[in-house]
């Protein structure tokens, strides 16, 4: 009877040893599933940052090349009525020099 139980209790611890190992796999096998879950929310929530990110850096610069736009816009425009007097004044001088020799010459 002896051998038996010992047969027996091997028996029974086998039988413990396969269920904690099936029991392990498939724990293992439900960590790694939810693993695999955790690291596709992850990459899902870093890509979304990466592309807030990229769409604020994007306006950002946007901001920056309209402003700067905005600032050669109006520093040509300031050049413009600049020449637009010069040549107004200019104007002005070849009329007085025009109408001065038509005058002088009238008056010879």
């Amino acid at each position: 009877m002896l051998v038996e139980d010992v047969l027996s209790t091997v028996r029974k611890t086998e039988d413990e040893a396969e269920r904690i190992i099936s029991e392990a796999k498939a724990k293992a096998a439900d960590i790694l599933k939810k693993s695999e879950v955790e690291a596709r929310r992850v990459a899902e929530e870093l890509e979304k940052e990466g592309r807030k990110i990229a769409d604020e850096m994007i306006e950002k610069a946007r901001a920056e090349g309209e402003k700067e736009a905005s600032r050669i816009v109006e520093e040509e425009e300031k050049k413009a009525r600049a020449l637009e007097r010069s040549s107004e004044k200019r104007l002005e001088e070849a009329v007085n020099l025009i109408v001065d020799a038509v005058l002088n010459v009238g008056g010879d």
